[in-house]
């Protein structure tokens, strides 16, 4: 009557996927393991901040400043590093005067340039205070 036949699980998986699967999971597992290893040593992070010139990072950072002080924030056009009009100092300590301008839109939604002198400093890798911010008319 009823012959019981075994069947292999091959016929049931693709073995070369499965191990195909597993290896991947098991890649992403270990680049996870690497990049984000909590026992790391980041002391060198810490120290790179204070050594390199941020010249770029605080004139960005500045530009954050400038914008909460306008009235339409969203319409700032502010120059590029190259431009001649930009220029930025490092005055020691990580500590940056930045004279530049920008294009925004007054109260009425007419474009006027506004130049502006700024201090700023660095205190931590991912951190920057605002010592001064003078806009000039």
């Amino acid at each position: 009557m009823w012959k019981y036949r075994k069947q292999s699980l091959s016929g049931y998986f693709d073995i070369k996927l499965i191990s195909k699967i597993i290896f991947s999971i098991g890649i992403l597992i270990l680049g996870f393991a690497f990049f984000f290893n909590p026992f790391r040593d980041n002391t060198n992070n810490v120290k790179d901040w204070r050594k390199s010139d941020n010249k770029i990072a605080a004139y960005v950072m500045l530009q954050q400043f400038v914008e909460k002080q306008l009235k339409s924030p969203g319409s700032a056009k502010f120059p590029t590093v190259a431009n001649e009009e930009v220029i930025i100092e490092n005055v020691g300590e990580q500590t940056y005067v930045v004279t530049a301008f920008v294009d925004s839109q007054n109260g009425f939604g007419a474009m006027l340039r506004t130049y502006f002198v700024g201090k700023i400093q660095q205190t931590s890798a991912d951190n920057w205070k605002l010592i001064l911010l003078e806009f000039v008319e």
